[in-house]
Formats: C-alpha cells, structure tokens, sequence
C-alpha cells in the first residue's frame, strides 16, 4: 500500500477475486503497537451505518461499471472494521450520495503481530447480479485506515494516486475466467 506518492511505511497486503457470483477480498497488514486493533463500533441494528472510520478499518470503493456514462456511473463506498461494522454509500456520479446497504459477511483475526481481515460481498448488490464477464473492468481502491500509528494514519492501494472517490483514479481489474 502507498501513503501518498511513496510506499506506506506500514506493511499491508491484499488479494482479490470472484467466482462470478461474489467478490473476495482478503486483507493482511501490521497491528497496531501492542498488538491489539481499536474497535469500538459494533453492527448497528436496523443496517445503519456504524462509525467505522474510527476505528481501525479497511475502506474501499468499487466502480462496477467505471466506464459508464457519468449519470449512470456508481461508486460503492465501504469502511469495515474488526468487529464487522460497516459504514457504506453508493455515490452517482454528476448525482448525490444515496442510502446503500451490502450483505457483507467478514472475518477477522490477529495472528501474531497481523491482522487477517476477509470480506465477501455478492456481486448482485454492486448491481451485477450476472456478475462480471471475463475481461471487464472493475474500479478497485483498498485502503487501510490506521488509529494508533503516528506514521500514517490511510495507505491505500492506487498506483495513480488523486483523489480517492474519483473513477479517474482508481485502479481497474480485469477478470481472467
């Protein structure tokens, strides 16, 4: 992950994938000094959002279709933290923000001195419910948010860098069979 222009001075890895039904995502990085996340917010009843971001988390935004026309185009915002709180937002853009909710479904573990963090999420609530064709592009930017580090405080994955809720930066995967 990078902080900035530079690699981030706090290790932190991802992989990603689908079945064609779900996207996959796992997330390995540093614990914080001591060992122990900050995890105060717990799910919410009633799907609200949770204030994930301040917690240590992993953020995302994920364009399904990232070519599509600006009024048709959507950015899925989510911040996930250990305990499998979730803040997320669906963005248009050239429209507004708008109430969204994905089935998440996430594990979380500390093993030694890393934080093992998996997520999946069914492609049908990106608005993909035949999933995602071989070859088609998918806007991905994973980031790490980091309460107790002086260091960083976001890494993120985005070879381009800029701003971090704009299609034209964010990083796309293409999907082999």
């Amino acid at each position: 992950f990078g902080h900035g222009a530079e690699l981030a001075p706090l290790e932190a890895s991802f992989w990603i994938g689908s079945d064609g039904k779900e996207l996959f995502l796992a997330v390995v990085s540093e614990t914080p000094p001591g060992g122990k996340l900050l995890a105060r917010f717990v799910p919410l009843p009633d799907d609200h959002d949770a204030r994930t971001w301040l917690d240590d988390s992993i953020e995302l935004v994920l364009a399904p279709e990232p070519r599509a026309p600006a009024g048709s185009c959507r950015l899925y915002h989510a911040i996930l933290n250990a305990n499998g709180a979730v803040h997320d937002t669906l963005y248009v853009l050239g429209g507004n923000a708008a109430v969204w909710r994905g089935r998440w479904r996430t594990a979380s573990k500390i093993i030694g001195d890393r934080w093992h963090f998996e997520l999946a999420l069914p492609l049908a609530d990106l608005g993909l419910p035949k999933g995602l064709p071989p070859g088609s592009p998918l806007g991905v930017r994973v980031g790490r948010n980091w309460q107790q580090t002086p260091v960083a405080s976001q890494t993120e994955w985005s070879p381009r860098g800029g701003a971090y809720l704009e299609r034209e930066t964010l990083p796309l995967v293409a999907w082999d069979e």
